[in-house]
């Protein structure tokens, strides 16, 4: 971790962070991070749906594939008799 950070309190000390107040000029900054935030946020979230998605394509995939091989041995034990 940060040689900056102290364990005990869980802040930095005055050597490793820069005074943050409400005249700061830090707060453009945290625009930005949260602004890189939120479009990860939103990535994540499109990402988690595509793969829900998909899931539920493969699952289709997987049924229609085990109803064809039933159809497949059936006709096979069709043929047979």
């Amino acid at each position: 971790m940060d040689d900056n950070f102290d364990n005990f309190t869980e802040r930095y000390s005055n050597n490793g962070a820069r005074v943050f107040n409400g005249n700061s000029t830090l707060w453009g900054e945290m625009g930005k991070m949260h602004t890189w935030i939120d479009a990860a946020d939103s990535k994540s979230l499109h990402f988690q749906q595509l793969v829900e998605m998909q899931g539920g394509v493969i699952d289709t995939v997987n049924k229609r594939n085990a109803d064809l091989e039933q159809e497949v041995h059936e006709l096979k034990n069709q043929i047979d008799k």
